[in-house]
This record gives C-alpha cells, sequence and structure tokens, in this order.
C-alpha cells in the first residue's frame, strides 16, 4: 500500500516524530466538531501523500507534519486574536521533537496558508 511505501521513505526518527504530531493532533482536535474530528485530519493526510506521489514534489515528511497541523491555525476553531499564541504552542510542541528552524518554518507555513 501506498502509506507503507511512504513510512518507509522516513527514517525511524521521523516516523517517530509524526506519531507524537498525531497524538498532538488528536488531543488538539477531539473537542471540535464532529466535520473536523481526527478521521478528517486521516483523510486530508491521505490526499497530501497521494499529490505527493502524483506531483513527486516537496519533502513528505514536511508534508504530512503539515497535513496533520492544517487545523491548528483556522480561525473557524480558534480565536485568531491569539494566532500568536498559538504558532508559540505549535512550535514549542515541535522543537523539543528535534525538528530543525527551517522544518518547523515549513510546517508552519503550510498550516498558516492551507485553508478553505
Amino acid at each position: 500500500m501506498y502509506n507503507e511505501k511512504i513510512m518507509t521513505i522516513l527514517n525511524a526518527s521521523k516516523k517517530s516524530i509524526i506519531q507524537k504530531i498525531e497524538n498532538y493532533v488528536k488531543q488538539e482536535m477531539e473537542d471540535l466538531c464532529v466535520a473536523h474530528d481526527f478521521e478528517h485530519i486521516q483523510r486530508v493526510v491521505a490526499n497530501a501523500k497521494k499529490i505527493h506521489q502524483l506531483e513527486n514534489k516537496g519533502n513528505i515528511f514536511i508534508i504530512e507534519a503539515g497535513a496533520l497541523l492544517h487545523e491548528s491555525l483556522d480561525e473557524k476553531f480558534f480565536d485568531m486574536s491569539k494566532k500568536q499564541e498559538r504558532i508559540d504552542k505549535i512550535c514549542n510542541f515541535l522543537k523539543p521533537l528535534g525538528l530543525d528552524e527551517k522544518e518547523i518554518e515549513e510546517i508552519l507555513f503550510i498550516i498558516e496558508n492551507v485553508g478553505f
């Protein structure tokens, strides 16, 4: 299956980070509306992986992390007057996982620019 192929691309450290991000997102999103539960997040991740496979562009780790976190700054759920606090919270979560500044910036770019 495609998911297995993608995960073999990620080294063990990145796989562990993705799992930690998944757990973080599950906790963050558990009280949001049913339409944006973790199953929604999983569908977005699956679609992002399909697009990556078709286009063969980008860093799959960054793409998956961004897809997992894509609702983290959604104004439908979070007070945008506290946007910087949300960004800081996300950064404070990601930094101890061993991500470098460039990776965090790229993930934040996705989070801040994906939405409908």
